[in-house]
């Protein structure tokens, strides 16, 4: 047979020969039976041309919890045989494109996810541009964070705390930057979630933290998609922002423009999204990065309204939490709000399915001012200088520190002496 013949002519003992045809099945089961191994040998299929021919629908499921078990295909990248120009980033097939590999180590219970990013891959990344520089969108490290803690935590529900979105990743025109996700256990918070990425001849830098745990239900602290609709009737084009959002120097391709509608209330925008244009936009992602990062060009220009820099805008830099339902419905509606005043503005988020129930949700999120100097200082600087890190003095009278919020942050400089150990010991209290 063909596959006799060409495991006599193969040197490569790793090679994988798969049959097309067997005289035990017929030719389409044989053809399918093919794929189905390519497909687990980490091929990337292009379902969208298979099911052309046919013609799909969705059919609408129950509402109540399933019994849910999971059925991961199991995949050996040392047992695989690929064309690495093709796959050399997909070794996980299906999976989110910025966690195409994984590995443990015996040491600790650690778990990596890697992958390189480049303006070629994933397909999303050179879309979010400032000033005509590719920048990695807040939303993908995030969209990545979810993913990752869905498969680890094997929970419905995910709830990311303590965001501090740290260290932005520039694309080079040239070469790729390795990116990393580090999920690791701690018994006080549940989970930690890290991103960190490399470029050729520098030290790794972290991009973003977050804490993560599973939650039973979802919150209930979220404003009615209804009365939203009723009460927010300003409409305005979809195209106006895309050209604020330019005026400024951000530009973004079509995988980040998501609106159909889009309305303008006293404190908020409520938008209605599309559908996805791809299966690109749909394959291997709980929440699209696009479709996420749209919620927060809305907030960021929210914020730019509100403070009214000179120059430069406001990019994502921290949230107070993000929840999201990885098993929701598809998402159809957001609204973005303000609140604070203008020295303490943050945004909340809102994402709707199509009958108003809650799929995700982002509380306080801030951001940082960034301008057309800071982004090109990132180019010429070295790689692990930050440009996030910022200090701002204003000066606060208060009769003492008991008179403090919770909610209050308060930076102690101190020379290690016991009375300001102390000091802080009675401020973290």
């Amino acid at each position: 047979t063909l596959i006799g013949l060409a495991s006599l002519s193969l040197k490569d003992e790793k090679a994988q020969l798969i049959a097309s045809l067997s005289q035990n099945q017929s030719d389409w089961e044989s053809l399918l039976t093919a794929l189905g191994h390519l497909y687990t040998q980490g091929v990337a299929i292009d379902w969208a041309e298979y099911d052309k021919p046919y013609n799909r629908q969705k059919v609408l499921l129950p509402t109540y919890p399933f019994q849910r078990e999971r059925y991961w295909v199991d995949f050996d990248p040392k047992g695989s045989q690929r064309d690495d120009q093709v796959l050399a980033l997909s070794d996980r097939a299906g999976c989110h494109p910025m966690l195409s590999k994984c590995s443990t180590t015996p040491y600790y219970d650690d778990i990596y996810y890697e992958t390189h990013l480049s303006l070629d891959y994933p397909h999303f990344i050179k879309g979010h541009q400032f000033f005509g520089i590719p920048i990695v969108a807040a939303a993908s490290y995030l969209s990545s964070f979810i993913d990752a803690a869905y498969e680890v935590l094997d929970v419905p529900r995910v709830l990311l705390k303590d965001i501090q979105l740290k260290q932005a990743i520039v694309i080079p025109d040239d070469e790729s930057v390795r990116y990393q996700v580090v999920v690791r256990e701690d018994a006080k918070v549940g989970y930690r979630v890290e991103a960190f990425s490399q470029v050729k001849g520098s030290d790794f830098v972290q991009n973003v933290q977050s804490t993560v745990k599973g939650v039973e239900s979802s919150p209930t602290d979220y404003p009615s998609l209804e009365s939203l609709k009723e009460a927010i009737t300003g409409q305005i084009s979809s195209e106006e922002l895309t050209e604020e959002l330019a005026s400024v120097g951000i530009s973004l391709n079509e995988n980040y423009q998501w609106l159909t509608t889009l309305c303008k209330g006293e404190s908020g925008y409520l938008g209605r999204l599309r559908k996805p244009l791809s299966a690109e936009e749909r394959d291997g992602f709980i929440f699209y990065p696009g479709m996420m990062d749209m919620g927060f060009q809305l907030g960021m220009q929210l914020l730019n309204q509100v403070k009214k820099p000179k120059e430069g805008f406001y990019i994502p830099s921290y949230l107070e939490s993000f929840y999201f339902d990885c098993l929701g419905s598809e998402i159809e509606w957001l609204y973005v709000e303000h609140q604070g005043s203008d020295d303490h503005s943050y945004i909340d988020i809102f994402y709707y399915d199509g009958r108003g129930g809650l799929v995700g949700s982002v509380k306080k999120l801030s951001g940082v001012l960034i301008t057309e100097s800071i982004i090109h200082r990132m180019l010429r600087s070295s790689y692990s200088e930050s440009w996030y890190y910022q200090s701002r003095w204003i000066k606060d009278d208060f009769d003492s520190y008991e008179s403090l919020s919770k909610q209050d942050l308060v930076l102690v400089l101190s020379d290690g002496s016991l009375m300001s150990k102390t000091l802080i010991d009675d401020l973290e209290r």
